[in-house]
């Protein structure tokens, strides 16, 4: 499995540009919607979610959704979307190479005795092929969740609960940015 990669916008890594994900090092990371004068460092965050970036707001807050006072003004939701289209090129690439692994392993039994009540490999072929279905329905799932989410940033729902409305708490959606849900509501 290939490891999660945030893109610049460029299409490049930021490797070797001094800069990492978009930032200037040794800057703390503050998530877009947190309240002016808290500390937020990157130890404070859910492991993995240093470079994420926060996207909804605050529930103080009564700025308009997709708007950040750290960048004056300028719409969170480019960063979102390019996150968003990072984590759905990665799901394709997940569904590609599950392909292959599929289309190797029916190319490997084709033409051999398939038995599996009676033949010994013709167990482990059926467990490896059922082990590919549920990857592949998995990272579909995923795929379907990161396209849901693109559809409600492009109509402007993005971060909000869609069980009661309230805005969802920036932590969660850098941590899960296809979050539908406040914590509250995925709780019950």
């Amino acid at each position: 499995m290939r490891p999660f990669t945030f893109l610049q916008r460029d299409g490049s890594d930021g490797a070797g540009t001094g800069t990492r994900g978009g930032r200037r090092r040794g800057r703390p990371f503050v998530p877009d919607g947190a309240r002016r004068g808290t500390a937020t460092t990157h130890a404070t965050l859910p492991a993995g979610c240093a470079r994420a970036g926060g996207v909804a707001r605050s529930v103080d807050d009564d700025r308009p959704a997709g708007r950040s006072h750290a960048r004056g003004g300028t719409h969170v939701s480019d960063e979102v979307r390019e996150r968003l289209l990072a984590l759905r090129a990665d799901a394709l690439d997940r569904l590609a190479g599950l392909g292959a692994t599929r289309s190797d392993l029916v190319e490997s039994v084709r033409g051999a005795n398939i038995d599996d009540e009676h033949d010994p490999e013709g167990q482990t072929i059926a467990f490896e092929r059922a082990q590919l279905d549920t990857l592949v329905a998995d990272v579909g799932r995923r795929l379907q969740e990161v396209d849901a989410a693109l559809a409600r940033l492009a109509d402007g729902t993005y971060g909000r609960c869609a069980v009661g409305g309230e805005p969802i708490d920036p932590a969660r959606l850098a941590a899960r940015p296809t979050a539908t849900t406040c914590v509250e509501h995925a709780t019950r």
